[in-house]
């Protein structure tokens, strides 16, 4: 990675504005997430964490598999099997 990109004082910016937005966007998420699950769902406080690991995990193993596949087979199939399968399931 070329590192006089952080130089750029515009690049940075944007940067620190993306990375805060989606460090936003992920706490809200866990939050209200946490909200439902617990207080909707009943789930005690334990089996909410066990929960999130476990949710954790799949996307780490899912994130793998699928850059394995989009390195053996390229990015368009793998796209396509992905929005077709959450088009189905909407």
């Amino acid at each position: 990675m070329p590192f006089h990109i952080f130089r750029v004082r515009t690049g940075r910016g944007r940067e620190r504005r993306r990375s805060l937005f989606s460090a936003r966007s992920i706490f809200a998420n866990f939050f209200l997430l946490t909200l439902y699950v617990q207080d909707v769902l009943g789930y005690s406080a334990l089996k909410t964490g066990v929960t999130f690991v476990a949710t954790a995990g799949t996307a780490v193993v899912a994130a793998g598999v699928a850059q394995a596949l989009t390195t053996r087979f390229g990015p368009k199939p793998i796209i396509a099997i992905g929005l077709a399968h959450y088009s189905r399931r909407g």
